[in-house]
């Protein structure tokens, strides 16, 4: 099946060649590129992790472009990651974030641009930053397979129970969800038959849960505030807090 019968779009092609550019309507303007051996659902999940938003899987000229919203302290942020092409030992990508100040006054703009630096910063600072590729580089052929293993990625995750399901079998493989901050900390985890909650610092307690239905409610309250805090004024729908919830999750 070729890329282009799995998604379908109209936007115009993106292109990035310095390290900070500005754009009609944007403050701000941030980009990179860099290379990974991870394929692109994997960057995308880790930035979905890192940044609290999803990215919509789109093709643009060929090229597959993961785009996403977010909402952060105030300002409006539109993000674009690119899969430029696919060399033999590792993949070619570019990230951009346009900064906008959305119904603030511009007053604020100098504020927003110094938070958005810092915040691109911190978000890119595991990538390996690398010169882009010249037309025609890499492999067509590898460029394609990984394209559509990654807008297939997740299509059996198609509800709510399925995405919370998909999560209850990683917790009892291993995998933990973390939190850290000056008063402490919580860890959550498969244990002795029972999921573990773990609280540690001034309010040390722990919970633990042998009934999936009442576990699962925990970790919606425990991760409630921390997958939406980038959502802005828009309402997260409960599949797409789940999958946040997902997102926050570490493989261990």
């Amino acid at each position: 099946m070729q890329l282009k019968q799995l998604v379908q779009s109209s936007l115009k092609q993106f292109s990035l060649t310095s390290h900070q550019l500005h754009r009609s309507g944007s403050i701000s303007t941030h980009g990179l590129h860099f290379r990974d051996s991870r394929p692109p659902h994997q960057v995308q999940f880790a930035l979905e992790r890192e940044i609290g938003t999803l990215f919509t899987q789109t093709t643009e000229h060929d090229k597959l472009c993961l785009r996403a919203k977010a909402n952060v302290v105030g300002a409006d942020y539109d993000l674009l990651l690119r899969f430029e092409a696919a060399m033999p030992s590792y993949n070619c990508y570019s990230f951009r974030l346009d900064v906008s100040c959305g119904d603030h006054a511009s007053s604020h703009e100098d504020y927003y641009r110094k938070t958005s630096a810092s915040w691109f910063k911190l978000w890119t600072s595991e990538f390996i930053v690398a010169n882009p590729p010249v037309a025609g580089e890499g492999s067509s052929q590898r460029y394609h397979q990984l394209s559509e293993e990654a807008l297939k990625s997740e299509r059996q995750l198609d509800s709510i129970a399925a995405i919370q399901q998909a999560i209850i079998v990683s917790i009892k493989r291993g995998a933990r969800f973390e939190t850290a901050h000056k008063e402490g900390g919580s860890n959550i985890y498969w244990k002795n038959s029972r999921f573990v909650r773990s609280d540690y610092g001034d309010y040390p307690d722990e919970q633990q849960f042998t009934d999936e239905i009442e576990f699962l409610k925990m970790l919606l309250q425990f991760c409630h505030s921390d997958v939406t805090r980038n959502s802005g004024m828009d309402q997260l729908s409960e599949i797409d807090t789940w999958r946040l919830i997902m997102r926050r999750m570490d493989p261990k």
